[in-house]
């Protein structure tokens, strides 16, 4: 490779990293500053970490706030995982003529921006009854297109000799489908 062409790359790989890095460093700065100095601009950190974290405890309940985004980001991505792992084991296993247009319509929502969904899933949780409530920010994000895609995708590796198999044994299909979750993932099973 040129020796210019290699400069150049660093050069925009540089650019790209300060753009990127910066916005962490500013975060720091700012922790680290009075209002005042955060206003005219200042870049150099300052000397007042201790006091602008005093004055965030008593002003706000940090150990609540903290605890609540522990417990709905574990909730969320446990539901996420179940239902998506579930829809995409049914999308892959069950034979349907329709299934691959609804799998190419979930397909082409990713191409809609999450923000333009704000205002209809307020309008809808707001004639539900859910406003200020778990149920309302839980529910938007338990099921992913892109989840779905990816475990469709594991599903196909497993082979339809197996589930036929466990079908003609008697399992149900939620045993089928943790009997072939423990499998593709290699946990141990348990006793079904």
């Amino acid at each position: 490779m040129n020796k210019r062409k290699l400069a150049g790359t660093y050069v925009v790989l540089m650019i790209a990293v300060i753009f990127s890095v910066f916005p962490i460093y500013w975060m720091f700065v700012s922790a680290t500053n009075t209002h005042a100095q955060i206003i005219t601009g200042r870049l150099l950190p300052g000397s007042n970490l201790l006091t602008n974290l005093k004055n965030l405890l008593e002003a706000k309940n940090i150990g609540t706030a903290m605890a609540n985004s522990f417990k709905y980001s574990i909730t969320q991505t446990l539901l996420a995982l179940l239902v998506s792992s579930i829809a995409g084991y049914g999308f892959e296993i069950y034979n349907d003529r329709g299934k691959d247009f609804v799998m190419k319509i979930l397909m082409l929502s990713m191409m809609v921006p999450s923000i333009s969904t704000v205002i209809p899933l307020y309008t809808m949780f707001s004639r539900m009854g859910l406003l200020n409530s778990t149920l309302a920010f839980v529910l938007p994000g338990i099921s992913s297109v892109f989840l779905i895609m990816l475990f469709r995708q594991g599903a196909r590796a497993f082979p339809h000799e197996i589930i036929q198999a466990a079908r003609v044994d008697g399992l149900n299909e939620l045993q089928i489908f943790s009997v072939c979750s423990c499998l593709l993932w290699r946990l141990p099973m348990w006793q079904l």
